[in-house]
């Protein structure tokens, strides 16, 4: 065997690493479970509140267990009401983000400037119909939107009355104002908007990003459907407009408002590329 054979070999070919890392700001009621679970159980280097692509295997295997006991794991046994599905802020930064290329984050804005700074980011920002996302936050926390309020009393508290931790998402991330340690978070960073409804069409434009796992799996995930026709909103198209209104004066809302259709939308001219992996 000639001495020269290694220096012809050729590295096997695989996957690519891309110089970005992914974020996704996991607004309340926008799939964000879903779509970190799905992702993890599909994709390697998943991480996130909702499940690392590392763990989550047993995890889902764990959670279809009948007992309590049979569902926990260490984690829950250290964080009462947190597992390996949804995994405690400090966990997350114990084992950190270095070797991720997706992060999801769960928590307060707040929580992003420090992940910014030490890598090249696309951040993702669900955004759903306006409307549709209010009553689903109304929905979750058992609050009825109350038609005559809003339309004869105060709207601006009839509306932040369904808020589910809307500060997930602030414009300051968009700008230097966020005291951040890095002055080069605007350059470093971009932010793009999608609508999170159907899953499969993010999926799908994901798998364009991310390395497959070896062995992926079905994510399961409960979720209690909303019954719309208990909404009064639908029956008041003034009052669509209004509370439209006073959701534009929110940071989330506003960012969404702008984003959705422009070039910052990720589906901007990706369905029209992609219709046949939609069918």
């Amino acid at each position: 065997m000639s001495n020269n054979s290694n220096k012809d070999r050729q590295p096997p070919q695989g996957f690519i690493h891309s110089d970005i890392t992914y974020g996704h700001v996991h607004m309340a009621k926008t799939a964000g479970t879903e779509i970190n679970g799905m992702l993890a159980s599909r994709f390697e280097r998943v991480c996130g509140h909702k499940g690392n692509s590392y763990d989550l295997y047993q995890s889902q295997l764990r959670r279809q267990e009948k007992t309590a006991e049979e569902r926990s794991d260490s984690i829950a046994k250290l964080y009462p009401k947190y597992h390996r599905a949804r995994v405690p802020q400090p966990i997350l930064k114990e084992v950190g983000y270095e070797d991720c290329d997706y992060i999801s984050q769960e928590e307060k804005w707040t929580v992003w400037p420090d992940i910014m700074d030490n890598f090249k980011m696309e951040i993702h920002v669900p955004c759903r119909d306006p409307i549709q996302h209010l009553m689903s936050q109304c929905h979750s926390k058992g609050a009825t939107f109350d038609c005559d309020a809003a339309m004869n009393k105060n709207l601006k508290a009839e509306v932040e009355k369904c808020f589910v931790f809307i500060n997930r998402f602030s414009q300051e991330l968009r700008t230097n104002n966020n005291n951040s340690s890095s002055t080069s978070t605007t350059t470093t960073t971009t932010f793009k908007c999608f609508d999170p409804i159907p899953l499969e069409r993010y999926m799908d434009y994901m798998s364009t990003k991310l390395q497959p796992r070896k062995k992926p799996f079905d994510y399961i995930r409960v979720s209690k459907p909303r019954n719309k026709e208990t909404e009064c909103i639908w029956d008041h198209p003034k009052l669509l407009e209004r509370v439209k209104n006073v959701l534009l004066k929110t940071d989330y809302y506003q960012f969404c408002d702008e984003c959705t259709g422009s070039e910052n939308d990720l589906y901007y001219d990706y369905d029209n590329t992609h219709d046949d992996a939609l069918m």
